[in-house]
């Protein structure tokens, strides 16, 4: 019983934490139809539009899922110091949806019309899926929250919370193309990829339910869960679909019977809905033709951003686990060159001679943030183009102004690290630049020709080589392409991505063909539209001369990039994708504005706007000892102030209490906690003894001092005050740390490619001092396998060093294999150890358990410690091999099995250690 307790924090607590920046701007909020909207400054105009909008949509899902939400929402835009492109939703601890801006520019990707129509319908249908009750469960929420696990049951309040991430995101995709808007379901590239897994035969029940660590890295949950949904709303019909998670809900004693669910909804399993769903694709995907491969190629797991850097084609490739490149194909000497980068991934263009990356990094500008822009090896900004989504530059020789038009001479020099004259010889410091702004960026699309709106556009617009501007615009279910303002032709259809402006002003883009994704033409003297490949997997292109590009194809393995010629120009006009459900409602509707008042924007005060959040009871034993627990959760929405409050009692009439705030709304972070907490002494027969009292005061502080690049720095400052009622005694200890950090991680990679981490820490227990410095050290030496080397020191005035199989805080070491803990005055310890992650994984479906990630380890450890009173040193010899396992419950949760095997030469006996706990990270 005590484990279903813990099982409830496991899954909330990472929930529970601050999703804005500390020290950020002033938010308001506005109330209206049981929606609490809360924007910054600069957004306080987007309201006007996206408050009707959102209600149009709350009453249509009310109908398809058949729930209304059950307590107030939050919808928050965050401020422009967090340039991300991503948003979330969450029914823990309370409803709220929250949207960053940074996805401006990148409507191509969702084929919709603005950033903010994906966020709003997409984050929406995660609401209703996760929020939605049987009957029990919904009286159980008025009593105890939104507490998953309200009782030490089997019984859960929010049993959807359980399903699968396919269900929850491909359900949500499913949703945006269902509205007229667009959705990823008709983006061009990503049809071309999901249909590529089917023909590789990738696509099955373990890639489909498990969070796993296989390609494609749990894009298939939107793509390929899109694609399943949509195959039930054709086989079935919308309402029926959207209404599954209404059925799953009645699954509140065991969540994880998604077959029933299936059979109770549909008529059919999961398995055998699956099993034809695939079918039908992999069928499909047998009329996808592709490029035969090339000798000479490039591969990556994410689409390469391909920019031409004058007469250089070059973009950067990753497996985000081992290696990232930087290449670039000449087009003077038609050949490749690449090289190890520590550029961020992103768009590539080049300053000075040098090569830097559109992209967005989490900086310490004006308090910490996550900023776009330029960036240099090691993540560092380029000043002058920072605080902007940068997607193309125009270089103009000395003698013309802006406005004029550059010699077509001057577009074949070269600019590359090489001996060849360089373009910033000829042109100005200052090019012509083509950005988004940040700051109105959810529902303008505008974006900036230098420091002036321009126009609209959908996707990124591009620079010619005699720098005139071309991009698309959205028109309801059309998509027009435009040259300076002009309109130059009208496509049926969705998904549309410019690639390239040839010199003679043929215009190159992507579009959907009936199995993926091809290269187009627009011809501007004949404005005809041109198809230039039969294949059906182009994803983006770069025009070389006459028929011959650098193409970048998707595969059912990630992308490869080469050099290819067109095998095809006929007239054709892109394949216009359509699905049955797209009703086009919103598109035939227009959404008139609201008028807000000013009196009705009230300031948001985190602590006015504290709310109940859950219920937490549990019940325990211990030597035949039974303790009930009972607590209450309060959060603001935005999660940067939350109050909890506990009280227990036994059975052997002892009681006791907590109390824990935490405040995470500026820069500098805290939190007091207070407990009063009974311990029992018992003897070895289990007979209580007496019943006595531990006080504990507790104020933890951390300050994020540097965020800059790969540099991380923190200062932290604790203080508690610990009263023994036992032995009549108390702790007043004092704590203060300095950490450095150094990192270089990949995203899929188990370990940083290279980290070094330095702390400095003092410790003052009643006055007794403990300083301590720590070193340490990741290196990946050869493909993921880890060499961790480490240094500790530590020294006290009494015997305040504590050496035991388990460490507690940085004064104390860790030996696992140590039977018996030893005090000391001194200690140093070196340890070297060697991990490799394996490329094993085994998943049960009839089962929701799964292994994810197998990795060994060996270690070997020297630690000396200083004998009291002495100056003598004890030396303890160390060997220690181990395994760690990422276990995967219920197809999404992590869980590390860590089991280990030692022994030293302080009693020469072979012990063994387990240990349990979320997934660690650095």
């Amino acid at each position: 019983m005590k484990f279903m307790a813990l099982g409830f924090l496991f899954f909330i607590a990472p929930l529970v934490q601050a999703q804005i920046a500390p020290s950020d701007v002033s938010y308001k909020s506005y109330f209206s139809d049981n929606y609490n909207y809360i924007v910054s400054q600069s957004d306080q105009q987007n309201l006007k539009l996206i408050a009707p909008f959102n209600r149009w949509l709350k009453f249509e899902y009310e109908q398809s899922y058949n729930w209304a939400l059950d307590e107030q929402t939050s919808l928050a835009l965050a401020s422009s110091r967090q340039q991300i492109k991503n948003a979330f939703a969450t029914v823990l601890p309370n409803n709220l949806t929250l949207f960053y801006p940074g996805g401006i520019g990148d409507n191509a990707h969702f084929s919709m019309r603005s950033w903010v129509d994906a966020l709003v319908v997409h984050e929406t249908a995660h609401l209703y899926q996760l929020n939605v009750k049987d009957t029990l469960p919904a009286v159980f929420k008025k009593i105890f929250g939104n507490n998953m696990m309200p009782l030490p049951l089997p019984f859960f309040t929010l049993p959807n919370i359980f399903l699968p991430n396919a269900f929850l995101e491909g359900n949500a995709v499913f949703n945006e193309s269902r509205f007229g808007l667009g959705g990823r379901l008709y983006t061009a590239s990503i049809w071309a990829h999901t249909l590529a897994l089917f023909k590789a035969r990738a696509v099955n029940e373990d890639l489909f339910l498990n969070n796993h660590d296989r390609y494609p890295y749990g894009r298939e949950k939107y793509s390929i869960g899109g694609l399943y949904f949509a195959y039930l709303a054709e086989q079935y019909g919308e309402v029926k679909t959207n209404q599954f998670f209404k059925e799953h809900a009645k699954r509140w004693i065991n969540p994880l019977l998604i077959n029933k669910s299936h059979l109770r909804q549909f008529g059919k399993s999961f398995t055998q809905l699956f099993n034809e769903f695939t079918e039908f694709y992999n069928k499909l995907s047998l009329h996808q033709k592709s490029i035969p491969n090339t000798l000479e190629s490039v591969h990556s797991v994410h689409i390469p951003k391909l920019n031409k850097a004058h007469n250089k084609i070059v973009f950067i490739s990753t497996d985000h686990r081992v290696y990232k490149r930087l290449h670039a194909y000449s087009l003077l000497k038609n050949q490749w060159s690449s090289r190890v980068t520590d550029l961020p991934v992103g768009r590539v263009f080049e300053f000075e001679n040098k090569y830097v990356s559109q992209a967005q990094v989490q900086q310490d500008y004006k308090g910490l943030g996550t900023y776009s822009g330029l960036y240099k090896p090691g993540y560092h900004r380029l000043d002058k183009y920072f605080n902007q989504v940068n997607v193309d530059f125009h270089f103009l020789p000395p003698q013309m102004g802006p406005g004029s038009h550059p010699p077509a001479a001057l577009t074949n020099v070269n600019l590359g690290p090489s001996k060849e004259p360089t373009a910033e010889a000829l042109a100005p410091s200052k090019p012509r630049v083509l950005s988004f702004n940040l700051t109105h960026g959810f529902l303008n699309n505008h974006f900036y020709l230098d420091d002036k709106a321009y126009d609209s556009s959908f996707g990124e617009p591009m620079f010619g080589p005699q720098g005139h501007i071309y991009y698309f615009q959205r028109k309801g279910q059309s998509t027009l392409l435009l040259k300076n303002k002009a309109v130059l032709a009208i496509y049926k259809g969705y998904s549309f991505e410019l690639q390239d402006i040839a010199p003679n002003g043929d215009i190159f883009f992507t579009a959907p063909t009936p199995y993926g994704s091809s290269l187009y033409k627009y011809n501007l003297k004949s404005d005809k539209t041109h198809r230039l490949f039969t294949a059906d997997t182009v994803v983006g292109a770069k025009h070389i001369q006459d028929q011959r590009f650098v193409i970048t194809q998707a595969t059912g393995s990630g992308y490869t990039t080469f050099v290819a010629s067109a095998d095809l120009n006929e007239l054709s006009q892109p394949f216009n994708k359509r699905f049955s459900f797209d009703n086009n409602e919103i598109s035939n509707s227009t959404f008139k504005s609201i008028k807000i008042n000013p009196d009705q924007l009230k300031p948001y005060n985190s602590i006015y706007q504290l709310r109940y959040s859950y219920l937490l009871a549990s019940l325990s034993s211990y030597n035949n000892v039974f303790k009930a627990l009972i607590g209450a959760n309060f959060n603001d929405p935005l999660l940067t102030q939350s109050v909890s409050v506990s009280g227990f009692k036994t059975n052997v009439d002892t009681s006791g209490y907590s109390a824990l705030y935490k405040n995470s709304l500026y820069r500098w972070g805290w939190s007091v906690r207070y407990t009063n907490d009974p311990q029992l002494d018992v003897t070895l027969d289990g007979q209580l003894i007496k019943a006595y009292n531990n006080t504990l005061f507790e104020v933890q502080t951390k300050y994020p001092w540097l965020r800059k690049g790969h540099w991380k720095g923190d200062f932290l400052l604790d203080y508690s005050w610990l009263e023994d009622e036992f032995f009549s005694d108390y702790e007043n200890t004092y704590e203060a740390s300095l950490n450095l950090s150094h990192s270089i991680k990949y995203r899929l990679a188990h370990l940083p490619k290279h980290y070094y981490f330095t702390s400095i820490k003092y410790r003052e227990v009643n006055l007794r001092p403990v300083y301590t410095l720590h070193l340490t050290t990741t290196h990946d030496v050869y493909s993921q396998d880890y060499l961790t080397g480490q240094l500790s020191y530590a020294e006290a005035d009494s015997s305040d060093i504590r050496i035991s199989s388990t460490a507690s805080s940085l004064t104390d070491f860790r030996l696992p294999s140590l039977g018996v803990p030893i005090k000391t005055t001194a200690a140093y310890k070196a340890q070297l150890k060697l991990t490799k992650p394996l490329p094993w994984d085994f998943y049960f479906n009839k089962i929701p358990f799964g292994i994810k990630k197998v990795v060994p380890f060996i270690s070997e450890t020297l630690l000396a410690y200083r004998k009291p009173n002495t100056k003598e040193y004890t030396q303890i010899n160390e060997h220690l091999l181990g395994l760690e396992l990422t276990l995967l419950l219920a197809h999404k949760f992590e869980l590390t099995l860590e089991t280990l095997s030692g022994r030293s030469s302080y009693d020469n006996k072979l012990n063994h250690q387990w240990w349990v706990g979320t997934q660690r990270e650095f």
